[in-house]
């Protein structure tokens, strides 16, 4: 369903001639800022347009007409004339990984995944030059379908060849997979005998059983054996993603794999008046509990220490699965495509958790009031997940709180009703539901499954919840939404370069884009009283855009640009 150009029309025009009636909080006057001369867009279905809005304390007191909002402002008020520009509550990113964004730009080793052979040896050899006396060099990000272009055999010979002295070791882009040469694999004891953690691999040459130094699913693991960022990165990493953040209209982030440094950073950020965003800390389970060890009081002493104003810790990650990339560590109900070489056909990915063991985590999590967010991106994972939510609902009834199935991208119909029933939610990350080489990677595994995924509109008709996150820096390039959103309307390739549309029946309206961008983002922060709209008595969490979203063709929304970031009624974005 596209967004019809009379609707659009329509809307210009009742933009331009309609007396707003003003939205006001009374006796609160003076007004400390006064955005007005603009096409605001509230998400308040209400209310859904005003041309000013009136803050004081960092909340809104007035929205409407400029009339009625201009009389909240004296001598001192600061006025902002919007130009007409459209303005529209901050975007909330419901997955994405900022601070391990920040630590990789900041502190490692990158390269493009689209990177070569040679680029990324080219690469490499200027890190090792530039940081003579490190001992690791740690980076990314290569793709589970770089070999099918460059064929360097061993990996880990590979590697060996650029640096024999440097530990080396790079994610791939989905952040769970790795590759590690000699040296790295010697300091992280990985041993001929050694037996790789449960559902992790380190894969062997089965010829000769030797390790190629490719590491699937290992990520959890070498987080366990690494030395890790000291404080002063963490904090810096978080900053500068929350700044990034800004940048591209997001005031709003969930973290979705945090650990306790990562909520450390977060709250001394937040404690010196730097954190200009509402964040959500889920709080990772640690991979001891695929040894059936679940520790609550950890978990527990997480959440209650480095909760604070901006920061919710009330949620919690569990990893049920892997990704559908050529790693097939996805669990899925039929099996993978066959491969000549290192996989056979009738392969359907794994699970790291039984039945057993998700409902219990479950079950206890959801009483001590977390949220959860369940990495479960096979249709496979998804069934398994959504009966776990089932049996957890019969032991403790209703909660209120709404777990949260990532990367919800192939669902099973007989499973899509059952995200309603249980009062589930559909997390959309990351943002690939349009043709892409990723969706034709994905492809290239699991067969035409790949043309019915993201089933956005049928969700959103059985009454379910989406939420959507960029996943960055995994997959995506930075965290700005705009291709997603436009791609959500579409199905098609915001850049223009792949033909065609991704299963076009899924787009839906961009009111319900935004929506999933906004209301629905701050529901999965646990902040919807506080932000995801516009109106009196809700944060002034406000961007203004280069373009009217409504006015434009929808093949430009993707070119949307951010004037200003306004957060608690403070502008962000641009400095000031």
């Amino acid at each position: 369903m596209f967004f019809n150009k009379t609707t659009v029309l329509l809307l210009s025009i009742a933009a331009s001639f309609h007396a707003y009636a003003a939205t006001v909080e009374p006796d609160n006057r003076p007004a400390d800022l006064i955005l007005q001369n603009g096409k605001i867009y509230t998400g308040n279905s209400q209310q859904p347009w005003a041309e000013a809005i009136a803050i004081k304390a960092g909340k809104i007191i007035a929205i409407g007409g400029a009339d009625d909002v201009m009389a909240y402002r004296n001598a001192n008020t600061s006025v902002v004339d919007l130009d007409k520009k459209m303005a529209m509550p901050g975007i909330n990113d419901a997955h994405a990984h900022p601070t391990w964004g920040g630590l990789k730009q900041l502190f490692q080793c990158n390269f493009p995944a689209s990177s070569s052979a040679q680029q990324i040896k080219t690469q490499i050899s200027a890190c090792i030059k530039d940081q003579p006396q490190a001992q690791w060099i740690r980076g990314g990000q290569w793709t589970a379908e770089f070999f099918q272009k460059n064929a360097i055999g061993s990996p880990r010979k590979w590697l060996d060849a650029i640096s024999g002295d440097k530990a080396i070791l790079l994610t791939d882009d989905t952040g769970h997979n790795l590759w590690a040469n000699s040296k790295a694999m010697a300091l992280l004891n990985i041993k001929a005998d050694t037996q790789a953690p449960k559902g992790s691999t380190f894969e062997k040459n089965s010829a000769t059983g030797d390790y190629t130094g490719i590491l699937l699913e290992a990520n959890g693991f070498i987080k366990s054996q690494l030395s890790d960022w000291s404080d002063t990165q963490y904090l810096q990493a978080a900053e500068y993603a929350i700044n990034l953040a800004n940048s591209v209209g997001i005031t709003g982030i969930k973290d979705a794999d945090a650990n306790e440094n990562v909520a450390k950073a977060y709250y001394r950020l937040d404690q010196k008046a730097g954190l200009n965003a509402h964040v959500g800390v889920a709080i990772r389970i640690s991979d001891e509990h695929r040894k059936n060890i679940f520790d609550m009081p950890q978990i527990m002493r997480i959440r209650d220490k480095y909760r604070s104003r901006h920061v919710n810790t009330r949620f919690a990650k569990i990893y049920l699965d892997g990704v559908p990339t050529a790693a097939r560590t996805a669990a899925m109900i039929s099996p993978y495509k066959a491969e000549e070489n290192s996989h056979k056909g009738n392969q359907h990915g794994h699970m790291l958790l039984n039945a057993d063991e998700l409902k219990s985590a479950l079950v206890e999590l959801d009483k001590q009031g977390f949220t959860v967010k369940i990495h479960a991106a096979g249709d496979q994972a998804i069934r398994s997940s959504l009966d776990a939510i089932e049996a957890m609902r019969k032991v403790n009834g209703s909660s209120g709180l709404k777990p949260e199935l990532a990367h919800a991208e192939f669902i099973d119909p007989v499973d899509l009703p059952r995200f309603a029933q249980l009062n589930a939610t559909a997390d959309f990350s990351p943002y690939i539901w349009y043709p892409s080489p990723i969706s034709d990677a994905i492809e290239s595994v699991v067969g035409a499954r790949a043309q019915k995924a993201w089933p956005a509109r049928d969700l959103l008709d059985s009454g379910a919840t989406i939420i959507a996150g960029s996943d960055w820096p995994s997959v995506v390039p930075d965290l700005t939404p705009w291709n997603a959103i436009e791609a959500l309307v579409t199905r098609r390739d915001p850049s223009g370069q792949h033909a065609g549309a991704l299963w076009p029946e899924q787009a839906i309206t961009l009111e319900e884009a935004l929506k999933i961008f906004t209301k629905n983002g701050a529901q999965a922060l646990g902040a919807d009283e506080l932000t995801g709209s516009l109106e009196v008595g809700k944060a002034a969490d406000i961007i203004v855009l280069n373009q009217n979203l409504f006015e434009v063709p929808v093949d430009d929304i993707s070119e949307t640009r951010i004037l200003s970031t306004y957060f608690e009624g403070n502008k962000v974005y641009p400095e000031p």
